[in-house]
């Protein structure tokens, strides 16, 4: 049995007031250490890290497990490298704020996984940039976002951007369609006063906003009388975030990264580009750690029962 870390040892990159409340949400948890050659079980890349990229490459092939918390955007093509460069006890994990909001767990409960309580026929999506944030990093946000939802990958991507005089971006639209035929559309520009996700189902329709999670009937003429809103609290993702990370350190969980997922969403983003750089639609490359990707191993009973079933009958390796 793996032992279990008393009180993690963690190394925090960054500079600033978000840096700050990094460490002040890290400290309740675990000790804080300082320099960069100082002995880590943990290492935290905090808005103001200076070269985060290197530092994450470093400490994943050292096996130390890394939480990237400042902006991604901009390495978005490196993840797949680091990904490679993970040893087997390292993970690697990036911050998803919108894991903290009000409703989202909820959201996912009923429209995730393979049976989910509701199926979505198509996602429609609205963002505004938040302090310090451009189009494409409210994009990169909202594509994450719409990915953790999802268990199929995107197919194809259609990408149109609308700049101001100065060559800044002023709004991004995003046409994806996934290889279950699932439909995601997308608006991101500075008049976007509120971020909004609404998925919406054969007879249901779910919207999640700054208000909470509000489920209404898809077309019915009396939905005003059976529209429900369902209020949460949100969770300061700092203080979440680093209290998960610190646990799954602590545990010394080698599945509590979410690299797998970024993987998709830096091959969605690369394929954004490229639309936008031909003017037209662009397939999605399948990323490479999925194409190496030594297939998984299935024990299945002979006959085809499901585990779990008693049976007299010998076992049958199968390629997953």
């Amino acid at each position: 049995m793996t032992k279990r870390l008393a009180s993690p040892r963690i190394a925090l990159f960054g500079s600033g007031a978000q840096a700050q409340r990094w460490a002040w949400a890290i400290a309740e948890h675990a000790s804080l250490v300082s320099g960069p050659h100082l002995p880590a079980d943990a290492v935290v890349l905090a808005p103001g890290a200076q070269e985060p990229l290197s530092t994450a490459r470093e400490a994943l092939l050292n096996g130390i497990p890394v939480l990237w918390a400042c902006n991604i955007a901009p390495y978005l093509e490196a993840v797949p490298g680091l990904l490679l460069s993970c040893s087997r006890r390292a993970t690697l994990s990036i911050l998803e704020p919108f894991q903290y909001l009000g409703g989202f767990q909820l959201l996912r409960r009923l429209l995730s996984g393979p049976e989910p309580f509701w199926q979505p026929i198509y996602y429609r999506m609205a963002a505004g940039p938040e302090l310090g944030e451009g189009v494409e990093d409210v994009a990169v946000r909202c594509l994450s976002m719409v990915q953790s939802l999802l268990t199929t990958e995107a197919r194809q991507v259609t990408a149109h951007q609308v700049r101001q005089e100065a060559g800044e971006g002023l709004a991004l639209f995003l046409s994806v369609r996934y290889l279950s035929g699932l439909l995601l559309q997308c608006t991101v520009g500075s008049a976007e006063t509120r971020d909004e996700l609404v998925a919406v189902t054969q007879d249901r329709m779910l919207t999640l906003a700054g208000d909470g999670l509000r489920i209404e009937p898809n077309g019915a003429p009396d939905w005003a009388a059976r529209e429900r809103t369902l209020v949460s609290m949100d969770v300061d993702p700092i203080a979440g975030e680093a209290r998960r990370f610190v646990a799954a350190v602590a545990g010394r969980d080698g599945a509590a990264g979410n690299g797998d997922r970024w993987l998709q969403v830096a091959d969605l983003w690369s394929a954004v580009r490229t639309s936008l750089s031909h003017g037209g639609p662009a397939w999605v490359q399948r990323p490479l750690a999925v194409q190496t990707r030594t297939p998984t191993l299935r024990l299945v009973e002979a006959g085809g029962r499901r585990a779990g079933v008693p049976s007299s009958r010998g076992l049958t390796v199968v390629a997953g």
